[in-house]
């Protein structure tokens, strides 16, 4: 299955700005974030539109879905114009019975946990004549989370967590829309990487926190330790390498 995210602006185009923050660099984090939750997890070719801040043409970005043969087409975006709240568009000439429909209203579904947990309003699923929307030959999905120059809304576009909520749940919505393919649990292998004994534990007592298997080991007898967890789906994965890379740990993933 191929997939296609495309973080929206870029470049030249700063997209909404708002509360210090610019939409293009905002979105690109989603993208890359969900990104990494489903190659981490699931059996999928992926092609981002942009992986930096430069700027591509709308009708480009359709043309290297198109060309990439993509089965969905996910874009990535923050609103603007003073509300608040979430939605998600797809092309206005297509039906509320077809496939492109069945799918928005899978990926919203997937959102709503998230938009109740903040407290942020479901402003629904919409249609709109958009460029990557209109240009693309397979079903497709432009999201608006949350609006730049909201002070609320800008609050949880700066908060770390909303933004790892959003990216997974973006992540289950293609999911389940593509019916993608779980990679087998993987064997993760931690190493300290100089943490030492109260680092290790502390990762330690986070596994144990989960339910996770987590075993603390001593290489070869040495006084160096290092945590070995396996075992686990890749939503779990993808949670536990997050946390990793949130405290700046070191450490090794291999299948």
């Amino acid at each position: 299955m191929k997939l296609v995210i495309d973080p929206g602006h870029g470049g030249s185009d700063s997209g909404a700005v708002g509360n210090g923050l610019q939409e293009k660099q905002v979105v690109l984090q989603i993208a890359r974030r969900v990104r990494d939750i489903l190659s981490a997890g699931y059996v999928v070719d992926i092609l981002m539109t942009r992986d930096s801040d430069i700027f591509i043409p709308l009708s480009e970005r359709a043309r290297m879905a198109n060309s990439f043969g993509a089965n969905y087409f996910f874009s990535v975006h923050i609103n603007s114009g003073g509300g608040s709240g979430y939605e998600d568009y797809i092309y206005i000439g297509v039906s509320g019975t077809s496939t492109a429909a069945k799918k928005q209203r899978q990926v919203h579904a997937a959102v709503v946990p998230v938009l109740q947990k903040y407290g942020l309003k479901d402003r629904g699923t919409k249609q709109a004549d958009y460029a990557v929307l209109r240009e693309t030959s397979m079903d497709a999905i432009l999201t608006e989370a949350a609006f730049i120059d909201t002070t609320s809304d800008a609050g949880l576009l700066k908060n770390p967590q909303f933004i790892e909520d959003i990216s997974q749940a973006y992540a289950n919505g293609i999911a389940a829309v593509m019916g993608l393919q779980a990679k087998a649990p993987a064997v993760v292998y931690i190493e300290t990487g100089g943490l030492g004994e109260e680092g290790v534990a502390e990762a330690h007592r986070f596994m144990m926190s989960k339910g996770w298997y987590g075993q603390i080991l001593y290489p070869g007898g040495g006084k160096t330790p290092f945590l070995r967890t396996g075992g686990l789906t890749p939503s779990m994965r993808a949670e536990a390498e997050a946390w990793l890379k949130s405290l700046g740990w070191y450490y090794v993933v291999k299948a």
